[in-house]
């Protein structure tokens, strides 16, 4: 009778804790758009700017094949290879409201780097 007590709350316990590891889904209406900042053709990037708050910029730009930072160094292809991968599979986790995003804007200004992203026709993505 014991061993049916322990076994009874062992499995009772067992299912709490498989309960809460369950993933819990976001309702639909707040969910992000995931996608928002992919970029899903990076062949046709000819140029990427990445300007500070302070005002440095620096370009990389596409010149027959080639990548260049700032028109002078060449990039090696893994890094360009790396920025592509980035580009294509980064997304947006969650969506940010109320006093944390007046904190996170602040900061950004202070301290972040604006990117955006050229091709033939113009501005691909900025963010």
């Amino acid at each position: 009778m014991r061993n049916k007590r322990y076994l009874i709350l062992f499995l009772v316990l067992l299912g709490v804790n498989a309960w809460l590891w369950l993933p819990i889904s976001k309702p639909a209406a707040i969910a992000p758009n995931q996608t928002l900042l992919t970029l899903e053709d990076t062949a046709a990037i000819k140029k990427i700017l990445m300007i500070k708050a302070g005002g440095d910029t620096l370009m990389l730009g596409k010149k027959d094949k080639q990548w260049f930072v700032n028109d002078r160094w060449p990039v090696e292809r893994s890094w360009e290879n790396n920025l592509k991968i980035i580009l294509q599979r980064h997304e947006v986790r969650r969506v940010i409201r109320g006093e944390e995003k007046s904190r996170l804007m602040d900061h950004l200004e202070a301290e972040g780097v604006l990117v955006e992203i050229y091709g033939e026709g113009g501005l691909l993505l900025a963010f």
